[in-house]
């Protein structure tokens, strides 16, 4: 079965939406298009998603890095500048189809949680905005990352998020704690 790392899927609205040059034969071949699949067909499963996510064209599962190698979302990887200027992007060149809750909360959470920010990094730089996929500069891209950060309750700190996605493959989406503590999914 032909696979390829760079496969995506994103939840929203009880529909998986599936992108990537090249997906699994039981999406089909295409290039650089987002199909929906619907997660009542039996044939889809998120675990089906995740592992096309995580495998190579050549059938090798990819070098993820390891603990050791990665920071958390919850280390203070973005600073208040960054978030502002993000938010100023987003109110020039998202809100008009994006409220802010789409990019918070627990379905947020759910999708995001376990993954590099590499990950939603390229989600967004590859698919918006809608009528110029791409057409924002890398800074602008990555602004609008630190403001998503921050309307999820994650903490500005002192060095500012990486303009690489090298860089943010080792910053890894991690769940925020609850009140008791906890940062485990419920």
């Amino acid at each position: 079965m032909h696979m390829t790392s760079r496969v995506r899927g994103v939840l929203l609205a009880g529909s998986l939406f599936v992108a990537g040059v090249a997906t699994t034969q039981a999406f089909g071949t295409h290039e650089a298009e987002t199909h929906r699949v619907s997660l009542s067909d039996p044939a889809v499963t998120l675990e089906r998603v995740a592992v096309a996510e995580s495998v190579e064209s050549s059938g090798a599962p990819s070098a993820a890095p390891t603990v050791a190698d990665t920071l958390s979302t919850l280390d203070g990887v973005f600073t208040e500048e960054q978030a502002q200027a993000g938010k100023q992007v987003y109110d020039l060149e998202c809100a008009l189809c994006h409220g802010p809750t789409e990019f918070a909360g627990r379905v947020f959470q759910i999708t995001w949680t376990g993954q590099p920010l590499s990950s939603l990094y390229r989600h967004i730089s590859l698919t918006m905005p809608l009528d110029n996929p791409g057409g924002l500069d890398t800074e602008k891209y990555v602004a609008v990352l630190a403001y998503i950060l921050e309307l999820n309750g994650y903490p500005a700190g002192e060095r500012e998020l990486p303009d690489t996605t090298d860089d943010l493959n080792e910053i890894v989406m991690e769940r925020l704690p609850d009140a008791d503590g906890r940062n485990e999914a419920r």
